[in-house]
């Protein structure tokens, strides 16, 4: 109930739809606060102009007799291992016949052309083979799934392919949660669009966000 009415809440934020540059950076730096106390080791990364937050991680899914599979998140931080909460690990549906260590990156860059935030990332095997468009999308829990919510788009800053998650009919995600929210509630803009979005990619916010507040 605390997330439902966090996202609530929140929500009043994204209901606008778009967001200033300044806007996004003080969500951010707020946001890796947050982070820093969570202990999931998003940081800020700053090129030249351009800013944004990226996260690595190193998942690990094991295939089970019943067909299913869990994912484990190891933060990569300068090589130490780190312990995973209950609210880190998922029940995933990718085939895969073993164990498998997969790397990832998470990214998320303020798009100055829509004045919105843009979920990036990319996965790849220990042999360093990039993961395929519909592999990303099985790496989501079914109901997020939709192929209409990822693409391969140019990193905005490397101009490489990457996955991007489209964040789109935030509006009418809003309509359906915002009725009995209060405006006055505070709330940080990037723990809900990650939230929303990163559900499309496997991503999932820990509940210790919602209890910073």
């Amino acid at each position: 109930h605390e997330i439902i009415k966090f996202v609530k809440d929140t929500l009043f934020a994204l209901i606008m739809g778009q967001i200033t540059q300044d806007q996004f950076l003080s969500s951010c730096s707020e946001f890796v606060t947050l982070s820093e106390a969570a202990g999931d080791n998003w940081e800020i990364v700053k090129d030249g102009t351009n800013a944004w937050i990226q996260r690595t991680a190193v998942i690990h899914v094991t295939k089970h007799s019943d067909d299913s599979e869990d994912i484990d998140e190891d933060i990569l931080l300068q090589s130490v291992d780190k312990t995973v909460d209950d609210d880190d690990s998922n029940t995933i549906e990718v085939k895969a016949d073993t164990t498998e260590q997969i790397s990832c990156k998470y990214e998320v860059h303020y798009s100055p052309s829509y004045s919105v935030p843009v979920l990036y990332c990319r996965f790849w095997t220990c042999s360093g083979q990039m993961l395929s468009l519909e592999q990303v999308w099985s790496l989501a829990p079914l109901p997020a799934r939709g192929w209409d919510r990822l693409s391969m788009a140019p990193h905005p800053v490397t101009g490489m392919p990457w996955v991007q998650v489209h964040p789109c009919q935030t509006r009418q995600v809003a309509d359906l949660m915002i009725s009995s929210s209060s405006s006055s509630s505070k709330c940080n803009y990037i723990v809900t669009f990650l939230s929303l979005y990163g559900q499309a990619v496997g991503l999932t916010i820990s509940t210790k966000y919602v209890q910073r507040f």
